[in-house]
């Protein structure tokens, strides 16, 4: 059994990497936004590029009008297994699943998943986006980045 000491530290560790998972899931929110701000058009072509990776294209963004804000979003997107090669070309690698042969029959909507599963925890949710285009209130208020 622990001690109150292990206990607590182990208590502390948690919640600085929930700290962690949060900050890098604001950083996301972030990029996401600069991208769509500079670039709306994104926001269509986003998720067809997500699925895109999810289904074993690759992607280099040389030369693209996107590259700089699009590169930032991929990248922070590493912990789930985009990964950007020495060449620059963006790939994603999909989790083991426990037949390494048969492909999940959803994993071609893998990062649109964790996108939004992201940006919810943060309570950007598809109703507080349109409570906020269409000028209402919304009924939840976002979460507050935790402080450094």
């Amino acid at each position: 059994r622990k001690s109150k000491k292990e206990h607590k530290a182990h208590h502390q560790a948690e919640q600085e990497t929930r700290g962690e998972e949060n900050q890098s899931t604001y950083q996301i929110a972030d990029a996401l936004l600069e991208l769509l701000k500079r670039h709306p058009g994104m926001a269509e072509d986003l998720p067809i590029l997500l699925i895109r990776l999810c289904n074993g294209s690759t992607f280099s963004l040389d030369q693209s009008a996107v590259q700089r804000e699009l590169e930032m979003v991929l990248s922070l997107l590493e912990p789930y297994g985009v990964e950007k090669d020495a060449t620059g070309v963006f790939t994603w690698n999909a989790p083991r699943s426990r037949d390494h042969n048969i492909k999940s029959r959803n994993q071609e909507l893998t990062l649109i998943r964790v996108v939004r599963a992201l940006l919810e925890k943060i309570g950007l949710t598809p109703a507080a986006a349109l409570d906020h285009e269409q000028g209402r209130l919304p009924g939840k208020k976002l979460k507050e980045p935790p402080s450094q």
